[in-house]
């Protein structure tokens, strides 16, 4: 609920992918497979082929950062 009320309150989009849609595009995963992902959702990436899905073009302005864990 919180996210849902911030990107309203902002005017962002949210946008959300299944674990199919990640799965029909394991290339998005550019840095390689997430052993994490793999195990908690069967997808070789989350962050990044999200972000890839829901550009325009599909093009990313950077590539992937991750700190403490978090992606």
């Amino acid at each position: 609920r919180a996210l849902r009320a911030l990107c309203a309150r902002r005017g962002w989009p949210l946008v959300a992918f299944d674990a199919a849609q990640l799965a029909s595009r394991p290339e998005l995963a550019a840095s390689g497979p997430s052993d994490a992902a793999l195990a908690r959702f069967g997808v070789a990436g989350v962050a990044e082929p999200c972000a890839q899905l829901a550009a325009p073009r599909g093009r990313l302005l950077g590539p992937k950062s991750i700190r403490d864990g978090v992606t």
